[in-house]
């Protein structure tokens, strides 16, 4: 099958504008963020774990909304846009708590810029700057009081993935309950590093804890670096779940191949080093996932298609459904796959403006 960028990109905008429809905003701006970075151009499986993530429902809101400094959206926040992601950048504006005027993305000069519109709302928001500011406070002062607990919560759970990572490292047979316990592991390790990230940009104080003093990342950097064959096994032994392109199943991971001797540079903020442990905990969830879907492919026959069904279409593999169907299915997705991921990155503009009151897209 022959594909065309720019017509699957016009695809990908006809889906974006009618699945943002029931934005309150005029003008829809859809973004790349650091987020973006975390995996180039995923395969089906990855790309359907970042949009339950980021779904309405998904830990990215829920962790706003649990901490008092956000509400969920009703639409969705991340889109693919050639299979790059893009996250609708009004959400941030409209869902996520901030003290002042009311602020939206507005067309000025054929320009896309933020502004204040002149309005009741934008007054009233002006008016209640003083709660406002008072209730992001309360907030954060809650939040920072029970930092020690989020902590502890998060060394407990690190542990659990290490256990579960030792218990299932050696299954030799799809298991349909294993396999949700990766993707629900996985979310739960988002989760920490979604708090991480929160507690880093509040500037809150991180007290002494395992949680972030004890870095994995710090750990394989320091066995990699010393030239011993014996601490290289010992790596592999500790480490062989982890894999420069973490959150893409497809790759293999350091039990699978050594060679690559990847890079962990660890940070120095403690946030930044529980956020690197938590992006760990998920190196070991998605580790056990990439087993259950190899195991899969090899009762099934499907080979690295498997990385290509939906999670759903995973389990309707392993009950027996109609592998044809899912073959076919997968084998397409795969081809457009391999065909965007050989675009340059560089033909993808920053963003994607949509004006929805001229029902045109930004230059």
């Amino acid at each position: 099958m022959n594909y065309e960028l720019a017509e699957i990109i016009e695809t990908d905008k006809e889906g974006a504008v009618s699945a943002a429809s029931g934005s309150n905003s005029r003008v829809l701006v859809f973004e790349k963020t650091e987020n973006s970075d975390l995996v180039a151009c995923p395969s089906t499986i990855t790309s359907d774990f970042f949009s339950d993530l980021f779904s309405s429902d998904g830990k990215y809101w829920q962790t706003y909304e649990k901490f008092g400094l956000g509400v969920r959206p009703n639409v969705p926040y991340l889109y693919f846009f050639g299979g790059r992601m893009y996250f609708l950048k009004n959400l941030e504006l409209e869902c996520v708590f901030g003290a002042g005027p009311l602020k939206e993305y507005a067309v000025k000069n054929n320009n896309v810029q933020l502004h204040t519109p002149v309005s009741l709302d934008s007054l009233m928001l002006l008016l209640a700057y003083p709660f406002d500011f008072a209730r992001l406070s309360a907030a954060s002062s809650l939040l920072a009081l029970n930092t020690s607990l989020y902590l502890d919560e998060f060394e407990k759970f690190r542990k659990e993935s290490v256990e579960f990572c030792e218990t299932h490292k050696n299954d030799r047979k799809f298991d349909s309950s294993v396999f949700n316990g990766c993707i629900d592991g996985a979310m739960q390790s988002m989760e920490h590093s979604f708090f991480a990230t929160l507690s880093y940009s509040l500037n809150l104080k991180f007290p002494k804890s395992p949680a972030w003093e004890i870095c994995d990342a710090e750990k394989l950097g320091e066995m990699l670096s010393i030239p011993s064959q014996e601490k290289k096994i010992a790596a592999r032994s500790e480490f062989g779940f982890y894999a420069l392109d973490i959150y893409d199943v497809r790759v293999s991971r350091l039990a699978e191949d050594f060679s690559a001797n990847p890079a962990a540079p660890a940070p120095k903020n403690p946030q930044m080093r529980m956020r690197e442990n938590a992006k760990f905990c998920l190196g070991r969830y998605f580790f056990i996932l990439r087993k259950q879907l190899l195991l899969l492919a090899a009762e099934k026959g499907f080979e690295d298609l498997v990385f290509h069904l939906s999670r759903s279409e995973i389990l309707q593999l392993a009950d027996g459904f109609d592998e044809k169907t899912l073959k076919d299915a997968a084998r397409q997705r795969k081809a457009k796959n391999a065909y965007l991921e050989k675009c340059d990155n560089s033909v993808f503009p920053s963003r994607f403006v949509y004006d929805k009151k001229d029902g045109r897209w930004m230059k």
